[in-house]
């Protein structure tokens, strides 16, 4: 009989050895892949996070977007003006009303004599303001030379830009 409980007991040691690698293996291969519902919480917290912190920044980057953006149409309105009277050799005007709106307005011959074109009206994005000294108007005679002018182009949120319009007719942002 010894013989045989000894083979027994090896038989069982060796049965539980294979069952317990069974286990190991047999659990790796069942286990669930995924997302716990902590790991997806605190995920979702850390984009939340980021997303506050990064929004009052946004919005303000888009703020001076725009209102950059107006200051360079400003100019580029003024510049494109004083080019339209010199290559006319006609006076226009650019006229600034205090809101967000301005227009240029250039003269044409027909038959044979300088009449005034249409008011071309330029708009600024919402919130941004153009005002101007010396009675909101800005002329340019033939050879593009303009009355001493200063552009002001502000923004609700407190930016404000000038544009100066020399004798000479060049402009520039200060």
């Amino acid at each position: 009989m010894q013989p045989d409980s000894v083979f027994k007991f090896d038989d069982c040691q060796t049965a539980r050895r294979h069952s317990i690698l069974r286990e190991k293996v047999g659990g790796m291969r069942n286990r669930r892949s995924g997302f716990t519902l902590m790991e997806l919480m605190v995920t979702i917290a850390i984009i939340g996070l980021l997303v506050a912190i990064a929004t009052p920044n946004a919005i303000a980057w888009r703020n001076n977007a725009h209102f950059n953006a107006a200051v360079r149409e400003v100019k580029g309105a003024i510049e494109g003006t004083r080019m339209a009277a010199i290559k006319t050799n006609l006076p226009a005007n650019v006229i600034f009303n205090g809101t967000n709106t301005f227009d240029t307005q250039t003269r044409r011959i027909v038959a044979g004599s300088p009449v005034l074109g249409p008011l071309n009206t330029h708009r600024l994005a919402r919130g941004v303001t153009v005002t101007a000294n010396g009675g909101g108007q800005l002329t340019f005679n033939n050879r593009g030379m303009a009355n001493n002018l200063t552009v002001t182009v502000q923004h609700f949120n407190g930016l404000s830009r000038d544009i100066i319009v020399s004798i000479v007719g060049s402009s520039r942002i200060q």
